[in-house]
C-alpha cells in the first residue's frame, strides 16, 4: 500500500476519490497536475489528470463555496472563476469529469463518468 500513498492529495475527498478510482479498476491518475497554456502561463491545477486519456477529474465539494471563501468573495465569484478555468482547460482539448461526495459511494457511478470522459477524448 505504501506505493499507493501520495502526499499531493489536498483533501480527504481527494484521497477517498483515489481509492475509489482504484477500486473501480480505473487507470491511476496523476494528482494535483498543473496545466499550462501554450505560452507557459498556468491555467489550473486539477485534482486528477490522465495524460493518456486527455482527461482531468475534479471532486466538487461545498467547502470551497462556503468556508474557504476569501474575504469579500462571493459564492457567485467562485462559481464564475471555476467556469472560466474549466473552459480554458477544455480549450486545450482536455475532457473534464466532475463528481461529488455521493458519487463516491454508489458503485459504478464514478467509473462510468470517467470512462465517458475518456471516450469523448478519443
Amino acid at each position: 500500500m505504501g506505493g499507493f500513498l501520495d502526499v499531493r492529495a489536498e483533501s480527504v475527498g481527494e484521497s477517498v476519490s483515489r481509492v475509489r478510482l482504484m477500486e473501480e479498476g480505473l487507470p491511476r491518475p496523476e494528482p494535483q497536475h498543473e496545466i499550462f497554456r501554450p505560452d507557459g502561463r498556468l491555467i489550473a491545477r486539477v485534482d486528477f489528470y490522465w495524460d493518456e486519456h486527455k482527461a482531468v477529474g475534479e471532486l466538487d465539494g461545498k467547502i470551497k463555496y462556503g468556508r474557504l471563501l476569501k474575504p469579500g468573495q462571493r459564492v457567485e465569484d467562485v462559481i464564475f472563476d471555476e467556469k472560466v478555468r474549466e473552459d480554458a482547460v477544455r480549450d486545450l482539448g482536455l475532457q473534464v469529469v466532475r463528481w461529488i461526495w455521493p458519487n463516491l459511494y454508489r458503485t459504478g457511478v464514478l467509473r462510468e463518468r470517467v470512462l465517458r470522459a475518456f471516450a469523448r477524448a478519443s
